[in-house]
């Protein structure tokens, strides 16, 4: 599977793998067994307005990504 192969190649070379437009539960699983480190997507939260998702953001100067399993509730 190519997107195994993605995700090896990524952390053989040190590097964090983040997916996009992760939609249901069952691409959330296989993600999760693949090896993915974090992800982005619908199921985890849907568009909002920019006053919503600045709530959401870490503090000025701060770094942070989301990890697969982390589900944002409005």
């Amino acid at each position: 599977m190519v997107l195994r192969h993605v995700i090896e190649i990524c952390h053989t070379l040190g590097v964090s793998v983040t997916a996009e437009g992760i939609e249901t539960d069952r691409d959330e699983r296989l993600l999760r067994e693949l090896g993915c480190d974090n992800g982005q997507g619908f199921l985890f939260a849907r568009p909002a307005p920019a006053d919503a998702v600045t709530r959401l953001l870490p503090p000025r100067g701060t770094r942070s990504v989301t990890p697969v399993d982390a589900r944002v509730t409005p």
